[in-house]
């Protein structure tokens, strides 16, 4: 196996045991030697890989980010409406969150909001991702058919309005899913984004 090949195997275990370790102990109690014993690897490795415990889980948030990113090119078809867009978005949210790592996962990015708010830690990939995730909401949500509000195509004021709202409404209900299993489904999801983009688009 190639050395490169070795590099990302180790890479991804460590991530995956660290996202496990800070999501049941919190940053603070998560021992890096744990985390290297669970990915069968040692803390050489950590340090050799990712330099430190902050940018290890600076990687792993933004690993978390990029699992839902992974999910966006079938979004991005011009045909679509805006209605199928918010849907289908509200949806894939609704699935990476409620996925069986998902509360991992989500555990992991509160962690890190925690410590950026707690002063523990200096502005990380959860403050960057932000806007980052804004911006391509806005460029998916711009340009599309959205007859219900009888707009003809959404400008980019009103996606930059609708990404803005959509972001924080999934944000909640992603925190719901999480946290109450059982409580809301995809289909409520997918139709909380739709009415609200309808409300934030009508004239």
């Amino acid at each position: 196996m190639q050395r490169t090949e070795v590099r990302r195997r180790n890479r991804a275990a460590l991530l995956d045991a660290a996202i496990a370790e800070m999501a049941h102990r919190g940053y603070q109690a998560a021992r890096l030697e744990d985390i290297a014993a669970s990915a069968g690897l040692t803390t050489g490795a950590i340090y050799s890989i990712f330099g430190s415990k902050q940018k290890l889980m600076d990687a792993a948030v933004q690993l978390v980010a990029a699992e839902l990113e992974a999910d966006l090119s079938s979004l991005r078809d011009p045909e679509l409406s805006l209605d199928e867009v918010l849907r289908r978005y509200a949806r894939m949210v609704f699935q990476v969150v409620t996925r069986p790592e998902g509360r991992d996962r989500y555990a992991v990015e509160l962690e890190a909001v925690i410590l950026v708010l707690r002063g523990d830690s200096r502005r990380g990939p959860v403050e960057d991702a932000i806007p980052v995730v804004i911006d391509r909401l806005t460029r998916l949500l711009a340009d599309r058919m959205a007859p219900e509000a009888a707009l003809g195509r959404t400008t980019a004021d009103d996606a930059s309005r609708m990404a803005t709202a959509l972001a924080a409404l999934l944000r909640g209900l992603a925190q719901q899913a999480v946290l109450m299993p059982g409580s809301i489904d995809q289909d409520y999801a997918a139709d909380a984004a739709a009415a609200l983009a309808a409300l934030l688009t009508r004239r």
